[in-house]
């Protein structure tokens, strides 16, 4: 089931695993969390960069394990968005 990524703002999470799907507006990522087995959670620009970076790097098995937060961050252009904090 779709969960809302507002729900796990400023919590500690554990990113399970995550997938890539390209939508109508380009790629975005998909992920589940420890803590929560029965959702799944659509991200942001911000948050998929960072998923990219970590896949990329050959870092995805090492996640898991890392305890992080999402949080929401104001642009310069008074924008809101979400991403990661380790």
């Amino acid at each position: 089931e779709k969960g809302d990524i507002r729900d796990l703002l400023n919590k500690e999470i554990h990113i399970a695993d995550f997938g890539f799907i390209r939508g109508d507006n380009g790629e975005y990522s998909v992920f589940i969390t420890k803590e929560d087995d029965k959702n799944f959670y659509c991200a942001g620009m911000a948050v998929t960069e960072t998923l990219r970076i970590i896949k990329d790097a050959g870092k995805r098995n090492e996640l898991p394990d890392q305890l992080c937060k999402l949080v929401e961050v104001q642009s310069k252009n008074k924008r809101k968005y979400i991403t990661i904090e380790f």
